[in-house]
């Protein structure tokens, strides 16, 4: 096999679905509304953006994850001390 078909082999098998992808970037953006409704019940200016490698473009199979940034400029107090109860909260 040549250097040019391993590589083209190689990205047959760890590429991803247009419509698994569609799905994934659905969802993730389902979860980054219910993410900022809930912490937004406990801070203001909140915002989300969507990260890693579905957000970039470079996922790859099996896609099994997504990642999510929530920025969180007024927290409530104590959850600097102890991020634990930001998750306890905002789980809640």
């Amino acid at each position: 096999m040549t250097v040019k078909g391993f590589y083209r082999q190689l990205l047959q098998d760890i590429g991803v679905d247009d419509q698994e992808i569609k799905d994934a970037r659905s969802r993730r953006d389902e979860l980054r509304a219910k993410l900022a409704t809930a912490v937004s019940a406990y801070s203001s200016a909140v915002e989300t953006f969507p990260s890693g490698a579905l957000a970039a473009g470079l996922q790859i199979a099996p896609l099994n994850d997504i990642d999510v940034v929530v920025t969180v400029p007024n927290f409530l107090p104590g959850w600097w001390e102890t991020p634990m109860q930001a998750m306890f909260d905002v789980r809640s």
